[in-house]
């Protein structure tokens, strides 16, 4: 037998380079493809959790103002309506007891808050009041803040319009690039 029979068929080093090569390639693609299936998941987790949380925000203010007999915060009829600013806020009574208790809802920085009031006159601070009741004299009214809560972060914007309905509009964001706005029409309970 010959020493050319007996060898076995082996890669030329051109050959295992070109394979290294192609290999190197299609691992690169693979990781690529990879990272940007991930970048898209953690971009459409972050779009939906502050869509996620529009929403509850949203809900709970609506909630909250169907009950209302008042909303004592004036608002413009339009959002091209410049004749009153607009005060980025919302102040009702509480429709849920008959309390005399006012929620204020409000943005400090991205966190919107809750405040619940209760109005009086400073000679009997004791008996609550309607915060738009005229006392002995023609005195206004005081205010106390009962409570105060964090009812949402990551809220960039809150605009209210109109009367009735009662137009509302807020804007959630990632603090990146992401926002989403959701808008919604509110009928208090007396409309």
């Amino acid at each position: 037998m010959s020493i050319n029979n007996m060898r076995k068929p082996a890669y030329t080093l051109i050959e295992l380079l070109v394979a290294i090569v192609v290999s190197g390639i299609l691992v690169a693609i693979a990781a690529a493809t990879y990272n940007l299936s991930i970048k898209s998941f953690n971009q459409d987790q972050a779009k939906a959790d502050i869509a996620q949380n529009a929403r509850i925000t949203l809900d709970r203010m609506a909630r909250d103002l169907r009950q209302t007999p008042d909303v004592i915060t004036q608002f413009p009829s339009s959002p091209s309506d410049t004749s009153i600013p607009q005060p980025g806020q919302i102040e009702f009574e509480d429709g849920h007891d008959n309390n005399l208790n006012y929620y204020r809802y409000y943005l400090n920085g991205t966190t919107l808050m809750l405040d619940t009031i209760s109005c009086y006159f400073p000679y009997d601070p004791s008996t609550p009041v309607a915060c738009d009741a005229v006392g002995n004299g023609g005195i206004s009214p005081s205010s106390t803040v009962l409570s105060t809560q964090e009812v949402a972060e990551k809220v960039k914007s809150l605009a209210f319009y109109g009367s009735q309905p009662l137009q509302i509009v807020i804007t959630t964001t990632d603090g990146l690039n992401q926002t989403f706005v959701l808008r919604t029409s509110v009928y208090e309970r007396n409309a």
